[in-house]
């Protein structure tokens, strides 16, 4: 049932996200090139990350006390869209150099990007209620070495 409702998650986000893309300027019926991008970056992210997702959902690594459970569902269903990938400029989950610099920030500054949105990510990401104790804790997963 969390595949489905994820999946259902990433698709709704995902046409939403078209839907205000296509809404935003040019002329009726034509797309800016940017929002064509855009979508077509979105489209194939989610994508790969359903694929990734219908194989990767129930791997938790043997060690729990490294990984919290809760931690790893939470980031199937929300952010595995576009920080697998790296969609829209996303740091790659488990990618050190793409998050190295992101850490610098300091996590309170990351916790306040995820909550007020940040370039691509909306204000949240695509977990709406989540604790900002769980934003930090989904920070060190994705910013941490890919689970066994």
């Amino acid at each position: 049932m969390n595949t489905l409702m994820s999946k259902w998650s990433c698709g709704a986000f995902l046409a939403c996200l078209v839907v205000g893309l296509s809404a935003c300027g040019g002329e009726p019926g034509q797309a800016p090139a940017a929002e064509t991008n855009a979508e077509t970056a979105i489209a194939a992210a989610a994508e790969e990350a359903e694929s990734v997702a219908s194989t990767e959902t129930t791997s938790v690594p043997s060690d729990a006390a490294a990984v919290d459970q809760e931690i790893v569902s939470i980031y199937q269903r929300s952010c595995i869209s576009c920080h697998l990938s790296g969609a829209a400029g996303a740091p790659k989950s488990h990618d050190a150099a793409a998050w190295a610099p992101k850490l610098a920030k300091g996590m309170d500054a990351l916790v306040a990007s995820i909550n007020n949105g940040l370039n691509a990510m909306p204000p949240k990401g695509m977990c709406f209620d989540c604790t900002d104790e769980q934003y930090a804790a989904l920070i060190d997963y994705m910013a941490g070495p890919k689970p066994d």
